[in-house]
C-alpha cells in the first residue's frame, strides 16, 4: 500500500489529526512556531516509504503512522525551541565566569569597591605611577590594600577592625605585613600574602612597641619595671643577633632611622645607634630622619634656633636657615637627602604639608590638611623622589620637577598610612 492509499483510511487520518490539535492551539502564543498539516507530513513520510511492497498493509500502515507521529513531534519541537531562543529577553545572558588571564577591569569600568569587599578581591588601575616596578601598602581602619605599580594591580583584603582609631604600629616587611595597636598591644595581626589575617605570635603582642629593623628583623622594647629594653628579634619575636654593631640597647626607640637601625631619646638628646655604639644627633629635636641624612633643629646658649642637616656618613652639619623656638614640625626625608615634607600643625587642629628644598631651605609648595591628621607614617618618599602621601582619607601624589599635586582615585578608602616594601 502506497502513501495515497494511506489517505484513504480516514480512521488514521483523523488519529493523527486529532493529536495535531493541542500544537495548533499553542500557536498562537509562540509567534514563528511553523505547524505542519498532516497531509504535509504524510507527505514527507511518503518520501521515506523505501519498504518492500511485498509487506502487508496493516504493518506497513502501523510503520508508516509511527513514523509520521514522530516527525509531527520532532519538528513542532525544533520550532518551538527555536522561537524561544529568539525571544529571550538580551538583559539575562548565562552567567559565566571570567577566566583569570582575562583583563580585570579598570577603575572606569569597575563600580567603586563597596564597604565590605571580599578578601582577595582586586582591580586594575591605570595611569598611576606606570613607570615605576613598586610594591606599595596602605592600611584603613578595616582594610589592607596592596598596590603593584608595574602590574596597575589593586589588592584590597578585609583586615579585623580596629578597637581604636589612629595610626598603628605598620611594618611592611618580606611577605608579610604586621598591625598593631600602640597603645593595646592585643589588638594586632599580621598577613601574610595572599592569606587572611592571622593573630600575632606571643613574641609581638606582648611588648611595648615594635619597629621595623633590617630586612627580616625587628626591634622590639619592653619594660621591667621602669626600665626599658629595646633588642633585635625575627618576625616571630624571638631574639636575633645583629649584623653589626649591638643588639641590645637600654632606652625607649623615638623611631627608626631609616637604615635599619633605631633612634633613641634621653635626656642627654637624640641618639643614632651605630655599630661603635650610640652616636647624638643633637640636644634639640630630629624633625625628619632620610637614608643619607638627617634633619634637626637645635639652639645655642643664646636661644638662637636653627635647622640643620646633618650627614649620616660623615657626621657633619649644615646650616639649612633659621627655626622657630617652638619647631613642632615632623616629616620624612628623600632618600638622596635633597627633599623633606613636615607636617605642621596649627592651634585650630588643621595641618598644612610644607615640601622644602634642603639645599636651600625654601618651602617649594603647600599643601592644606584640612583634618590635620597623620604621622610620618602617611607620607612616603619614592626612590626617584616622587612624594605619595594621605590626606583626607585619601592618596596624592607630589612630583618636585614640576611642582604639581595630583589625587589619582584607586579607589582606596579612609586610609592613614602607608608602607613600601624593599626590592629583594
Amino acid at each position: 500500500m502506497r502513501i495515497a492509499e494511506l489517505m484513504e483510511h480516514p480512521g488514521g487520518y483523523r488519529s493523527r489529526r486529532t493529536r495535531a490539535a493541542p500544537l495548533r492551539a499553542y500557536a498562537p502564543s509562540c509567534p514563528g512556531v511553523v505547524l505542519y498539516d498532516s497531509r504535509q507530513i504524510l507527505t514527507l513520510v511518503e518520501s521515506l516509504d523505501l519498504g518492500p511492497p511485498s509487506r502487508p498493509a496493516g504493518a506497513k500502515r502501523g510503520r508508516l503512522v509511527a513514523v509520521a507521529a514522530g516527525a509531527v513531534v520532532i519538528i513542532t519541537s525544533l520550532a518551538i525551541y527555536n522561537n524561544t531562543r529568539d525571544h529571550e529577553p538580551a538583559s539575562s545572558p548565562a552567567p559565566s565566569t571570567t577566566p583569570t588571564n582575562q583583563p580585570l577591569p579598570t577603575p572606569s569600568a569597575m563600580p567603586t569597591p563597596t564597604s565590605s569587599p571580599s578578601p582577595g578581591q582586586q582591580w586594575r588601575i591605570r595611569g598611576f605611577l606606570d613607570d615605576t616596578n613598586l610594591d606599595l601598602f596602605a592600611r584603613s581602619d578595616n582594610r589592607l590594600y596592596r598596590i603593584q605599580t608595574a602590574k596597575q594591580l589593586v589588592t584590597a583584603i578585609d583586615t579585623p577592625a580596629s578597637s581604636s582609631g589612629g595610626p598603628k604600629i605598620f611594618i611592611v616587611d618580606r611577605g608579610q605585613i604586621i598591625v598593631r595597636d600602640w597603645g593595646d598591644a592585643a589588638d594586632g595581626f599580621r598577613v601574610y600574602d595572599g592569606k587572611r589575617p592571622e593573630a600575632l605570635p606571643e613574641g609581638l603582642a606582648t611588648p611595648e612597641t615594635i619597629w621595623p629593623g633590617p630586612p627580616g628583623r625587628l626591634w622590639v622594647t619592653t619594660y621591667r619595671g621602669e626600665v626599658p629594653t629595646t633588642r633585635l628579634t625575627d618576625l616571630e619575636g624571638r631574639p636575633a643577633d645583629a649584623d653589626r654593631g649591638p643588639s641590645s640597647y637600654p632606652a625607649d626607640a623615638v623611631q627608626t632611622d631609616g637604615r635599619g637601625g633605631l633612634i633613641l631619646s634621653s635626656s642627654g638628646g637624640y641618639y643614632v645607634m651605630t655599630p661603635n655604639g650610640p652616636r647624638r644627633l643633637t640636644r634639640g629635636e630630629v624633625l625628619a630622619v632620610g637614608t643619607s641624612a638627617i634633619l634637626i633643629t637645635d639652639c645655642d646658649d643664646r636661644l638662637r634656633c636653627s635647622r640643620y642637616l646633618l650627614d649620616r656618613d660623615t657626621g657633619v652639619r649644615r646650616r639649612i636657615g633659621p627655626a622657630p623656638v617652638n619647631d613642632n614640625e615632623s616629616g620624612v626625608m628623600s632618600r638622596d637627602g635633597r627633599y623633606a615634607v613636615l607636617r605642621n600643625w596649627a592651634r585650630s587642629g588643621s595641618a598644612e604639608l610644607r615640601i622644602l628644598d634642603l639645599r636651600t631651605g625654601d618651602v617649594l609648595t603647600r599643601i592644606a590638611d584640612s583634618r590635620g591628621y597623620g604621622d610620618v607614617s602617611s607620607l612616603l618618599w619614592l626612590p626617584d623622589d616622587r612624594l605619595v602621601g594621605i590626606l583626607d582619607g585619601s592618596l596624592f601624589l607630589y612630583d618636585p620637577t614640576d611642582g604639581k599635586v595630583t589625587k589619582p582615585d584607586l579607589h582606596l578608602e579612609g586610609i592613614q598610612q602607608l608602607g613600601l616594601r624593599a626590592p629583594t
